[in-house]
C-alpha cells in the first residue's frame, strides 16, 4: 500500500486524518506500507502524528527546541492563535510559549520538552514499513524521518539526504525596509545541538537508492516484498 503525503502543511492535516481513517481497514490488512514524503517541504509535527501508531514498535525520544523571545518573535507565535487550522494542542503550547517570552525577554525560551513517546497499542500490520525521501524532504518531515527510523520495522529510502533544515527552525518572514526584499530566518533551535545535528549534511536513508534505478516506487515495493516474505 503506498501513501502519499506531498505537505505536512498544518491546514491539510485534516485531509491526512482524514485519508488514514478511511483507510484504517486497507492499512490493517496490508503487509507492507510504504509513506512517500519526496519533495514534502514540511509544515507542522501534528500533521504527521496519525502515521506514527502505523508505524510504531517502541519508545520514541523526541527531543525538542528553543524559540529566542524577541518582541518580534513574540508577536509572530501569537499571530498563530488566529489561525483556525492550529490543532488544540499546538494551540495550548502556542499559547505557553508566548507567555514565556514576554515573561523573559531576549533569551532563549522552551517551545516543548523532551520526551518519550509511549503507545500502548501496537499494530500487527504492516509488517514492514518504507518511507522515501529526497533531498526536497526538509523540516517537519525530517522530524518525522527522525521519529520513524526508531521503529524497528521501518526502513528510510532515497537517493541522498534530506534536505537539513531542522536545526533552526519555525522560519519567519520580515519584509526589508526597501519593500524590495524579504528575510526569512529561524526563530527556534533543537535541543539536540551540537551533538545531533542534522543541518549540517542532512539525514542519510536506510538504503539508498542505487542511482541506475529509473523507478524508485518499483524498486522500494521490490525490497519489501522480500523483507515481509522472510
Amino acid at each position: 500500500m503506498l501513501l502519499r503525503i506531498p505537505s505536512f502543511d498544518l491546514r491539510q492535516k485534516a485531509a491526512i486524518d482524514n485519508l488514514l481513517l478511511n483507510g484504517a481497514r486497507t492499512v490493517a490488512r496490508a503487509p507492507a506500507l510504504i509513506i512517500d514524503v519526496r519533495g514534502n517541504g514540511g509544515g507542522g509535527d501534528a500533521a504527521f502524528e496519525n502515521l506514527i501508531p502505523l508505524l510504531y514498535t517502541d519508545p520514541i525520544k523526541v527531543i525538542g527546541a528553543d524559540a529566542w523571545a524577541s518582541p518580534g518573535n513574540a508577536a509572530y507565535f501569537h499571530a498563530f492563535l488566529k489561525l483556525p487550522e492550529l490543532p488544540a494542542s499546538d494551540r495550548d503550547l502556542v499559547q505557553r510559549l508566548v507567555t514565556a517570552m514576554e515573561r523573559h525577554p531576549n533569551q532563549f525560551v522552551p517551545i516543548d520538552d523532551d520526551t518519550v513517546l509511549h503507545l500502548t497499542e501496537l499494530h500487527a500490520m504492516p509488517r514492514a514499513v518504507a518511507v522515501i525521501f529526497d533531498r526536497g524532504s526538509g523540516s517537519t518531515t525530517e522530524e518525522f524521518l527522525l521519529q520513524a527510523r526508531q521503529s524497528r520495522k521501518t526502513i528510510l529510502f532515497s537517493r541522498t539526504r534530506s534536505a537539513g533544515a531542522l536545526d533552526y527552525a519555525n522560519v519567519r518572514e520580515v519584509a526589508l525596509p526597501s519593500g524590495r526584499w524579504n528575510f526569512r530566518f529561524g526563530t527556534s533551535r533543537s535541543r539536540r545541538l551540537p551533538f545531533e545535528p542534522v543541518d549540517r549534511a542532512g539525514l542519510a536513508p536506510t538504503v539508498w537508492i542505487p542511482p541506475d534505478v529509473t523507478d524508485e516506487l518499483t524498486y522500494v515495493r521490490g525490497y519489501l516484498a522480500a523483507r515481509v516474505q522472510r
